[in-house]
């Protein structure tokens, strides 16, 4: 387990991004202001490096705002209550890398919602189809035969 040195003589390097707090153990930096009202400017160490609180809550804030973008199509699909969820989440977070996939999963996320069953209407559509097709044929052969039977009787 690492443990934090405190460092009094060390001064910080510019630009001055530190750790901000109130407890009797921080050390004052040497040109801060005496008139803070208890809160006092520190330098930490850890492991020889320098821990600087300010810029890694930027870069916690930065890199939320880059995986809500990266997945920004599975949010959309999730707020917009799409049944296909987990596909189009599935299909961000392994092609979403490419400019192209990230496009095509926004798009699919931003159409409305496939009906339940779509297998059985296609079913039932292509049935209509073809019974509509099976009855025009039909007719149309019941017309040609009554035309040929009606140019037969003289």
């Amino acid at each position: 387990m690492k443990t934090l040195m405190i460092d009094p003589n060390r001064r910080p390097p510019t630009p001055f991004a530190l750790v901000v707090g109130r407890s009797a153990r921080t050390l004052r930096a040497p040109d801060a202001d005496p008139s803070d009202n208890g809160q006092s400017l520190f330098i930490a160490r850890f492991s020889g490096e320098q821990i600087m609180v300010s810029r890694s809550v930027f870069e916690i804030v930065a890199l939320a705002a880059v995986v809500a973008l990266y997945f920004l199509p599975a949010l959309i699909a999730d707020r917009r209550r799409r049944h296909d969820l987990l596909v189009i989440a599935v299909f961000n977070a392994v092609l979403g890398w490419t400019v192209l996939g990230w496009a095509l999963a926004l798009v699919w996320s931003l159409q409305p919602n496939p009906p339940r069953d779509l297998g059985g209407q296609t079913k039932v559509r292509s049935r209509r189809i073809g019974m509509l097709s099976f009855s025009r044929r039909l007719d149309d052969r019941v017309q040609a035969r009554e035309s040929r039977s009606a140019n037969r009787k003289p």
